[in-house]
């Protein structure tokens, strides 16, 4: 319970709605440039579409009395009937802001300056100004609409309906009534509507918007398949493993929902500046119409008002303010298309800083698919019953050592069964326990009920167990050993939160150890090197293992440093003294089990494995690699670097025009019209400028041979 609070607390700390309607009550609309949402029905586009195409039309005709035909009266009613058709809306929004006492946005801005031209008498000027604002706003739209899409085509992966099988047949429900254990028939193009295996059947799933993974996936009677798969030709039949709402398709919606709220620190920087500077430019605009001529002799009035009014419209930075928080959702859309899901803006950035970086070793850069290599009991304990025990005791659980250890027993040709079994807890960086009433045919001499401790030699060390009682040869190898010991006629049924130390009173019997072995995954010292080719300078391997088989894989892997024989909270002060050394960017884990959820929430960059990794790992991570691939890591440390740079050249962009273009309009160089045009085209440049995220080449799903790095002495 504690960790779950503590990553609540962590990801509530970023949640900031990103939507443009609460953007009016001081979000990005702060600055004065909150861009209208893109029409929510197609008559309402159409009417807008139609009006502004209006507009141009009683615009040309006024041109066309006023020069070719001297009809001055008729030429200045089309043209404001012209600023009407095209402003009317901004100019009703702007007064409403008014009297709401939100005043200092584009809309205010642009009914001020068009106003204050008519005033004037510069009737063509304010209504081409209303009109070349309408064609930015739906050039815009489509523009943002676009770059959006690929946010939206990722939500488009849960299921409309599951067929259930029944009795009576198959019935179409609505996924969200699926329960554990269901019967489901997947037809020819369905798609899953929850995790789980397939019974029978033989077909290929397409996985691309779950794991970002263009080869299709084999599907046959044992596989296991996520929500959001696409099914091929064939039909199927599975057995739901979790209800809807805690699929793997309902977690990456949840995800990529929550993503969209979290903020960077560059977008709070741009919200920041912005609250300042629209206050500003309009006092300076105020300043630019009155002063000259009460100061300068010879300058009249209505010249400086008309470049005070050119001052207020050329001052909405709408480039500046909506290019950050678009490139973060762009970079966020693309991440999310290669199957690397980031919280948010905050993540993304702290991703692409990533200095130092420390990974788990077991299921993260070994394969996490463990064989039993041998069993050594005691000499008074039958061999086969003993390894049937410990495979008792790990039917709860779905870590990689424990189905190695299950499969073996099956191997063995035990039929496993939790009856008798009660009050097991895991013991994170230690092992786990449980309490067995009787034999249960293992054909063991102890008195019952027992409980039964199944961990690392820290464990056995705990129960007061003396080194050389569990070590044979085996010890001091680059492999794993899982211990089992039994007190007899004990019943333990604390929680592990209130076991301080484990019982030593009592007689505890050692009855032997499995060794099981892992290997390198086969991208893995790939992958390594390439990330110190992206700027990781500093890379560590944190394992509860035993340090021998830990640098064993180090060494396999190009990685340097290893800490070993680690607890939890070892690997949490390992990552507080990291961050503290680390000045010049962030620090970030890759793990995958319940054991990493608390070193994952104290990283700047938290990374979860998602396919292997457990539910705890995932809430606590900033990142989730969907494939269960390192190379997904790669992919998503390039993504968040050209977002990065992008985001910056946008601000740089957009400031510098910015500046240049209220110089010239101080100085009389920028006509109304003219600002607005170079205004919309600023924007329009930096929301292309955003588009280029989505053509970073380089983004192979498998990282490049290179050679081995060698081992720092």
């Amino acid at each position: 319970m504690q960790n779950n609070n503590l990553i609540h607390e962590k990801h509530e700390e970023h949640k900031v709605d990103l939507s443009c309607a609460n953007e009016a009550q001081g979000g990005l609309s702060s600055c004065g440039c909150c861009h209208e949402s893109p029409p929510k029905t197609e008559r309402q586009a159409n009417v807008k579409l139609v009006l502004l195409f209006l507009s141009i039309g009683a615009f040309l005709l006024g041109l066309l009395f006023k020069y070719a035909f001297a009809q001055d009266t008729v030429s200045i009613a089309l043209i404001i009937l012209a600023w009407l058709l095209a402003g009317y809306e901004v100019m009703i929004s702007a007064v409403k802001k008014l009297f709401s006492g939100f005043i200092l946005d584009e809309q205010f801005l642009m009914t001020v300056a068009t106003v204050g031209a008519v005033i004037l008498g510069e009737y063509p000027e304010a209504a081409l100004v209303m009109i070349l604002y309408q064609i930015g706003q739906r050039l815009e739209d489509f523009a943002v609409g676009r770059s959006q899409k690929s946010i939206s085509d990722l939500l488009d992966i849960a299921a409309p309906y599951a067929n259930l099988v029944t009795e009576k047949g198959v019935e179409r429900i609505d996924p969200v009534n699926i329960a554990i254990g269901d019967i489901l028939e997947i037809q020819a193009g369905d798609l899953i509507p929850t995790d789980g295996i397939i019974l029978s059947g033989r077909s290929t799933l397409n996985t691309a918007a779950i794991t970002g993974e263009a080869l299709p996936l084999e599907a046959t009677a044992g596989t296991k398949v996520l929500s959001g798969s696409v099914n091929g030709d064939g039909l199927l039949r599975m057995r739901a493993d979790t209800i809807y709402a805690e699929s793997t398709a309902s977690r990456v919606m949840a995800m990529v929902e929550e993503a969209s709220q979290r903020k960077a620190h560059s977008e709070t920087l741009v919200r920041r500046f912005s609250r300042v500077y629209t206050p500003i430019v309009v006092i300076l605009a105020l300043l630019v119409s009155v002063l000259p001529p009460l100061l300068f002799s010879g300058q009249d009035f209505s010249t400086w008002i008309y470049r005070g009014l050119t001052f207020l419209v050329v001052s909405c930075p709408c480039a500046f303010v909506i290019s950050v928080p678009l490139t973060f959702v762009s970079g966020l859309g693309m991440a999310s298309r290669h199957g690397v899901l980031i919280r948010g803006g905050t993540d993304l950035e702290n991703l692409s800083r990533l200095k130092t970086l420390a990974f788990d070793k077991t299921g993260t850069l070994t394969k996490g698919e463990f064989s039993v290599i041998a069993t050594h009991a005691e000499e008074d304990v039958n061999e086969e019953r003993f390894v049937a025990l410990a495979a008792t005791l790990e039917q709860s659980f779905t870590h990689p050592i424990a189905q190695s250890i299950i499969k073996h027993a099956e191997a063995l040709g035990f039929t496993l069964s939790t009856e008798g079994l009660s009050d097991i807890v895991a013991l994170p960086g230690h092992g786990i326990r449980g309490v067995i009433e009787s034999s249960n045919g293992l054909n063991l001499s102890v008195d019952f009920p027992a409980t039964v401790y199944l961990g690392n030699a820290a464990l056995m060390k705990m129960l007061g167990l003396h080194e050389s009682a569990v070590a044979d040869g085996c010890e001091g190898q680059a492999w794993t050993m899982s211990h089992v010991a039994i007190i007899p006629a004990y019943r333990d049924t604390r929680t592990y939160e209130e076991m301080s130390t484990v019982p030593t009173a009592e007689k505890v019997r050692y009855l032997g150890h499995i060794v099981i072995r892992d290997e390198l995954k086969d991208e893995a010292q790939q992958t390594i090197t390439a990330l110190r080719q992206e700027g990781v300078e500093r890379i560590a391997i944190l394992s509860g293992d035993n340090e021998v088989f830990a640098r064993e894989v180090a060494k396999e892997a190009g990685i340097a440093e290893v800490h070993a024989s680690l607890l939890p909270q070892d690997k949490v002060a390992w990552m507080e003294k990291a961050k503290v050394e680390e000045t010049n960017g962030s620090s970030g884990f890759v793990g995958d089990g319940i054991n990493d959820a608390p070193v994952l929430m104290i990283a700047d960059v938290g990374v979860a494995m998602g396919g292997l990794g457990s539910d705890a790992a995932i809430e606590a991570a900033d990142v989730v690699l969907m494939q269960d691939k390192l190379s997904a890591l790669l992919k998503g440390l390039k993504i968040s670097k050209k977002t990065m740079r992008i985001a910056r050249q946008n601000i740089v962009f957009a400031l510098g025009v910015k500046f240049l273009f209220l110089l010239l309009a101080t100085i009389g160089y920028m006509p109304m019209w003219l600002a607005v045009f170079a205004d919309v085209g600023v924007t329009l440049l930096v929301i292309l400028n955003c588009f280029r995220i989505f053509r970073i080449r380089d983004l192979s799903s498998t990282p490049p041979v290179l050679q081995r790095n060698p081992i720092a002495s």
